[in-house]
């Protein structure tokens, strides 16, 4: 067995690879500064050997504070995409590297959906970029923003999600509050239990059904009774909370014509990949999009990674499962055969 000491020096000889790998892959790397809103953004345009116009992929991180190649997590998926042919575009959040501004905690998804037109704005006017040819490339929280932002621009041309949820935010969060509480060495079927009732409190609108549920998760020893809140003090959480946080992405997929490709980990605690695969699958069925597909992706975390449990702080080495990186490649690839725009709107 590997010991955990190996995989930092491990990490360095990929990341080593990789970087040379992105350096002879691209002919330029062009850093680009946008304006949105209050925010600066910095970030570097790649573009890939070969004169003209390119399709170009803009890179959505998730949550968390991200530079622009994602302290070189990116690096191995930009060398696929540059090599199928597409400049890649990538900036530092808010806050990280060059990047200036700080985002608000709940209305987040909003406030980057905002960032992410505004960088599509900016890119589609330079002239190594083919206007008609703009996609995106998003993980995790992404798979909110994404389609937040396909609710405001038909400047999108096709999309791959990977890890993005299937529910509202919030109830994406009881479902990694219930995988917590497995990785910490519970049963599957308590995990269910604090997912449901979590839920629960979250969504009702009634006192009783708040009540009970809480109760439920006292009981079974996942909360304290002083977390339940009294009867003259409670106000249902939708009415406390943004309505972003209660914005279901399907609603959008359900919509949408343009090529989606979509990812999800078998090992994923923080996204339900079951739930999320199934409602992606249906979603693009009821849009009729014959520009799609679903991947359920064996022995991967929620970044795609290669794992064993895929339980948060499991240290393991940024490799991806050749599958997911190829199945992107040879999609982008046949993308190139369509004409410019044959994906549709949204």
């Amino acid at each position: 067995m590997r010991s955990k000491r190996s995989y930092p020096a491990l990490v360095v000889v990929l990341c080593a690879i990789v970087m040379l790998s992105a350096c002879a892959a691209a002919t330029a790397i062009e850093e680009i500064t946008f304006q949105s809103g209050d925010f600066t953004l910095a970030g570097d345009l790649q573009v890939p050997d070969g004169g003209g116009q390119h399709p170009v992929i803009l890179m959505v991180h998730g949550d968390g504070g991200s530079d622009r190649y994602d302290w070189g997590k990116y690096r191995p998926i930009m060398v696929r995409f540059l090599r199928a042919g597409y400049a890649v575009f990538c900036w530092d959040k808010p806050g990280v590297g060059e990047s200036t501004g700080a985002l608000d905690r709940f209305t987040k998804s909003s406030q980057r959906a905002e960032i992410l037109i505004d960088a599509l704005e900016r890119i589609s006017q330079h002239p190594a970029v083919d206007r008609e040819r703009i996609g995106l490339w998003g993980i995790s929280q992404a798979g909110i923003v994404m389609p937040l932002a396909l609710t405001m621009t038909d400047d999108i041309a096709f999309m791959i999600v990977a890890s993005g949820p299937g529910m509202h935010t919030l109830d994406q969060g009881a479902y990694l509050e219930g995988q917590l509480h497995v990785c910490q060495g519970h049963s599957e079927e308590e995990g269910r239990f604090v997912e449901q009732y979590s839920a629960a409190a979250i969504n009702t609108t009634s006192y009783e059904e708040y009540f009970e549920s809480v109760t439920n998760l006292v009981q079974l020893g996942f909360r304290s009774e002083d977390s339940i809140t009294p009867e003259d003090e409670w106000s249902p959480v939708r009415s406390r909370l943004p309505e972003v946080l209660f914005f279901n992405p399907i609603e959008v997929i359900e919509q949408t014509a343009i090529p989606v490709l979509a990812f999800f980990g078998e090992l994923d605690k923080q996204v339900d990949p079951i739930q999320g695969a199934q409602a992606y699958e249906e979603a693009l069925q009821k849009a009729g999009n014959q520009h799609s597909r679903v991947e359920l992706l064996e022995g991967v975390n929620h970044v795609l990674v290669l794992a064993r449990t895929g339980c948060l702080g499991e240290e393991r080495p940024t490799v991806y499962p050749s599958r997911y990186l190829d199945l992107m490649e040879k999609w982008l690839e046949q993308l190139l055969d369509e004409p410019a725009g044959a994906g549709g709107g949204s």
